[in-house]
């Protein structure tokens, strides 16, 4: 928060990226007004899914890689499908009687463009990943 107060204080303009898990997965409008609270104009929500292993590897280790074939579970704090909806939904039901066109929540923006025909700037969204330009 120290960071946050200084980014403000010289008038830098940041982007929020919040994992929702489990938990707070039921506290949509709690997260979303405290992150309107600190400032943040710009949202991203991120859902958290980690497959557990049924059996630990050589280094006791169960948490898997994505795209494992191993036999495997969804992890307790993963958030749930259906609950990852009614977050977004809720949040969703707020920002747009109070906040369109002043907080900008990226999954909002991107059913947007799809809506009207426009390319998806978020990958997972895209036809195709990688896209993006970069410079190294």
């Amino acid at each position: 928060m120290r960071g946050l107060d200084i980014l403000k204080k010289h008038g830098v303009e940041f982007n929020t990226l919040t994992v929702i898990n489990r938990k707070n997965s039921y506290r949509p409008l709690e997260v979303y007004r405290f992150l309107k609270e600190i400032g943040s104009k710009y949202l991203q929500f991120i859902p958290i899914v980690e497959q557990l292993a049924k059996e630990p590897d050589a280094n006791g280790l169960v948490l898997l890689k994505p795209f494992s074939r191993q036999e495997s579970s969804v992890s307790e704090w993963s958030v749930e499908p259906l609950q990852f909806g009614r977050f977004l939904q809720q949040i969703f039901d707020d920002w747009v009687i109070q906040d369109v066109g002043r907080v900008y929540v990226q999954a909002f923006d991107v059913a947007l463009e799809s809506w009207h025909g426009v390319p998806q700037s978020l990958c997972v969204f895209a036809p195709t990943c990688g896209l993006s330009l970069i410079h190294i």
